[in-house]
């Protein structure tokens, strides 16, 4: 019995529904060029239509150019920055300044087949290929790369595969 109901107010439901639109279809369509509202009223008196008589207006004559600036005879130089050569105790402080390990895409050894993760958990430009410890290893493009924290960092895949490490499937 409850599904009686159930079905005759779904069916009621769908044949209001169809009786609206169509009711709304068969309205009268709008026609194009004639307004539907009133024109407004202009405020003050309309102008009379020139007689027939009258002659063509005429177009506007363009305004002359104006005249051009003439040209300097020396281009304006860019100013110069003011150097002072460095004194000889400021070359032997730089001198003596020890060089910075590597931390870089640019210095890191190329020649080693793997490098540690930075702390971020990407890896140098020298060597793209990601590892973690799951024993997989991921390629710039695949769909993981992005998103992989590597602690180790490969020159290629074939460094990879040697040191054991299986390709991503994705």
């Amino acid at each position: 019995m409850r599904r009686v109901v159930v079905v005759g107010l779904v069916g009621g439901a769908v044949v209001a529904t169809a009786a609206v639109v169509m009711t709304r279809r068969r309205a009268a369509p709008l026609v194009l060029g004639q307004p539907d509202w009133t024109p407004l009223a202009l405020a003050g008196p309309v102008p009379a239509a020139a007689p027939a008589s009258a002659p063509p207006l005429r177009a506007a004559e363009p305004a002359p150019a104006p005249a051009a600036a003439p040209a300097p005879e020396h281009p304006a130089e860019p100013p110069q920055a003011h150097v002072e050569p460095l004194s000889a105790e400021a070359v032997e402080q730089v001198a003596a300044v020890e060089p910075v390990a590597a931390d870089t895409a640019e210095e890191a050894d190329a020649t080693e087949p793997v490098v540690a993760a930075f702390a971020d958990g990407s890896c140098p430009l020298s060597h793209p290929v990601k590892a973690s410890s799951t024993g997989v290893y991921h390629l710039p493009g695949g769909r993981f790369y992005a998103s992989l924290k590597a602690q180790r960092c490969y020159r290629d895949a074939e460094a990879a595969e040697q040191a054991g490490l299986r390709p991503s499937k994705r």
